[in-house]
């Protein structure tokens, strides 16, 4: 019987993602499969059951892998993708989100109008693991953390999506030190979950982590970055300011339908959203049963549960 297991994607054409496979290497040991995808190299971890498969393509178009990983005998239980992050800011960073596109272009993979599946208790948990990271190692003390909004692809994944990124050039890719920090924020979500029988509910539970969906701000969310740092909460999905005009209700439920965890509440950026985008969201996430608060009515709803 095959057992579900989280599978580590990384891409020789992706320099940081090097950089990071590297690392896992040296982080535990693995040997390395027969696999009779010539496209695909699989690598499998001595302890805590976990894979780790590369791929010639680029990792945003990495929608052939459920294919790969079923020829392979392997069934995921996550998917964590080691990659590059690129910002025109050269600023070294290292960041967690998950995939999607909101509207028609897929100019950067995965199909349009599709969001992928994932897990509010993956995402903070990968994004809590990078704040670790960084306040523990003061040669990560010029990166920043950051939390993206949902973008690019792959979108059409059987299980839940996670980037885990080194950016965000060049220097940046071949960083030791960040390389390091994502390997191991990897690890020890590989590790999580295999204490907890790849059960991402009861990893959650056991946290009392509660899942949301973002929305308004920019790419990169600093309001949903704060409130994670804060309060055990985490977004599956983050919808970004420019998109709250055109997004249809169709898209948004495919959002709520492939989170994992049930979506306790949207959550919205008052400030981040203008007034044409607030008469676009609001009459849309009102067609839903599903509470809609404010970042502060969020605040005070998880203090009242932390109490």
């Amino acid at each position: 019987m095959v057992t579900k297991t989280p599978v580590i994607v990384s891409s020789t054409a992706d320099m940081a993602s090097e950089t990071i496979k590297k690392e896992m290497m040296i982080l535990r040991e693995w040997n390395e499969m027969e696999c009779s995808n010539k496209h695909m190299q699989v690598l499998e971890a001595k302890e805590h059951n976990a894979f780790l498969c590369t791929i010639e393509t680029p990792l945003v178009e990495a929608h052939e892998l459920d294919r790969y990983c079923m020829e392979a005998n392997i069934m995921p239980s996550v998917y964590l993708f080691i990659s590059k992050h690129s910002s025109s800011s050269k600023k070294p960073s290292l960041l967690v989100h998950v995939t999607g596109n909101w509207g028609g272009d897929a100019e950067l993979g995965g199909n349009p109008l599709e969001i992928s599946k994932a897990s509010g208790t993956l995402v903070h948990l990968g994004f809590i693991e990078l704040v670790n990271e960084y306040e523990n190692n003061d040669f990560l003390n010029q990166f920043s953390i950051n939390v993206e909004a949902t973008h690019h692809g792959p979108t059409n994944l059987n299980a839940p999506v996670l980037f885990v990124e080194l950016g965000s050039h060049e220097p940046s890719w071949k960083s030791q030190v960040g390389g390091y920090a994502v390997a191991n924020v990897v690890n020890r979500l590989v590790y999580l979950l295999q204490e907890h029988g790849q059960d991402i509910h009861a990893l959650g539970k056991e946290r009392k982590i509660r899942t949301a969906i973002g929305i308004g701000g920019t790419h990169y969310a600093a309001t949903f970055d704060k409130l994670m740092r804060t309060y055990p909460v985490g977004f599956s999905h983050i919808i970004p300011k420019y998109h709250a005009t055109m997004i249809t209700h169709e898209v948004v439920e495919q959002a709520v339908e492939n989170t994992v965890e049930k979506v306790s509440w949207f959550v919205l950026d008052w400030k981040g959203l203008n007034r044409s985008q607030k008469d676009a969201i609001l009459p849309l996430l009102e067609g839903f049963d599903i509470p809609i608060l404010r970042r502060k009515e969020l605040q005070r709803e998880l203090g009242t549960i932390q109490q």
